[in-house]
C-alpha cells in the first residue's frame, strides 16, 4: 500500500505554489510571476525547476526544522539555569549576564539569558518600589489669604446650547466659592468677572493661585524656580491687575491631589448633577448671557444646602 507524505506549507509557500502552477500551465509569463512574487526572473526560474523535480516540497525553505546556527548549546543553557537557581539566585537577567561575563566573555547577552530563564521556568525577581510620598499642603489659616481659580468646560446646558466654561474662584481656607461666571471659552474677561464678584462680595484676596494657562503666564518654558514667584511685568492682563497693595500671584506647577486649580475643578464637578442649576443656567444664557454669573452663584448656594 502506497503511503503519502503530508507537507505543510506556510502562506508564502502556498502563494508561490499557486502562481508557479499557472506559469507551468502556460497561463502566466515568468516576468509577470516574478513581479507578482517580488522576486527576480532568475529566482522564479530556480523555483520552477525545484517544483518540477521535488513537487510542492521544493518550495519549503531549506532551514525549516533545523536548529539555528547561533543557538546556545544545551550544556550552556543548563549551566546558566543551574547558576540562576543556586549561586546567583535572586539576580535579574542583566545582573546575571554581567556577572557571568566577568568570568567568561562569551556569555550570552542579557536578553538571551532572559529567554533561557523563562524557558527553564525561572521567573525574574520583582523589586517592589516604595510608593511615592505625596504630602498635602495645609490650607491657609484665614479667609482671604489665597484664592484658587480655574476653568471647567462642560455641557452645562445639557445639549440645549453650546458647551460653556465655568470660571470660578474658591477660597483656600474656607472652601467657599467667591465668584464665578460662564464663558464660551476660558478667557481673561471671565477671570476679571470672577475677580470682580470676589472683591465685591469677599474683599481683595492676598494671593491668587492659578495654573499655567496662557492668560496668566507668557513664557510656559520658564524654570520651576520661577513658578512660585511670578514677575508682574511678565504677566498678561489678569496678572497685571493685582500688583498694587502688595498682592501676589502664584501660578501652579504639579500639585498634590486635592490642591491647586484641581480643587476648583473638583468643586465645579460637584455642580454637574444639579438639575436646578442647569435649568437656571439655560434660562440665564438664552435670556441674558450676562446674568449667567448670578445664576451660578444662586445655584452654588442651593447646591451647598
Amino acid at each position: 500500500m502506497e503511503t503519502r507524505e503530508t507537507i505543510t506549507l506556510d502562506a508564502q509557500a502556498q502563494q508561490r505554489l499557486l502562481v508557479l502552477t499557472h506559469v507551468l500551465a502556460g497561463e502566466l509569463a515568468v516576468e509577470v510571476a516574478a513581479a507578482y512574487l517580488h522576486l527576480s526572473v532568475r529566482q522564479v526560474g530556480r523555483l520552477i525547476d525545484r517544483l518540477r523535480i521535488e513537487g510542492a516540497a521544493g518550495l519549503i525553505h531549506g532551514n525549516r526544522g533545523r536548529p539555528p546556527a547561533n543557538r546556545v548549546d544545551e550544556a550552556v543553557r543548563a549551566s546558566i539555569a543551574e547558576l540562576a537557581r543556586t549561586t546567583y539566585a535572586g539576580f535579574n537577567p542583566v545582573h546575571l549576564a554581567e556577572t557571568l561575563a566577568e568570568a567568561d566573555p562569551g556569555t550570552p547577552s542579557a536578553r538571551t539569558i532572559r529567554r533561557l530563564l523563562a524557558a527553564a521556568g525561572i521567573q525574574p525577581p520583582r523589586t517592589r518600589r516604595p510608593a511615592a510620598h505625596r504630602s498635602r499642603r495645609e490650607r491657609m489659616p484665614r479667609e482671604g489669604m489665597l484664592l484658587q481659580a480655574d476653568g471647567s468646560r462642560h455641557d452645562w446646558l445639557e445639549e440645549r446650547g453650546p458647551q460653556l466654561t465655568l470660571i470660578a474662584g474658591i477660597d483656600d481656607a474656607t472652601g467657599v466659592v467667591t465668584g464665578g461666571t460662564f464663558r464660551l471659552a476660558e478667557d481673561a474677561a471671565g477671570y476679571f468677572e470672577m475677580l470682580r464678584q470676589t472683591v465685591e462680595g469677599h474683599g481683595l484676596p492676598l494671593a491668587l493661585y492659578t495654573d499655567l494657562h496662557g492668560i496668566f503666564v507668557k513664557d510656559p518654558n520658564r524654570g520651576p524656580d520661577a513658578r512660585r514667584a511670578a514677575q508682574w511685568p511678565a504677566l498678561p492682563h489678569p496678572g497685571r491687575a493685582r500688583p498694587r497693595r502688595g498682592r501676589r500671584s502664584l501660578d501652579g506647577g504639579p500639585q498634590p491631589p486635592g490642591e491647586g486649580p484641581g480643587r476648583v475643578a473638583a468643586n465645579n464637578g460637584r455642580l454637574i448633577p444639579s438639575p436646578g442649576l442647569t435649568i437656571r443656567l439655560s434660562a440665564a444664557w438664552f435670556g441674558c448671557p450676562a446674568a449667567a454669573g448670578a445664576s451660578f452663584a444662586n445655584g452654588q448656594n442651593r447646591a451647598d444646602h
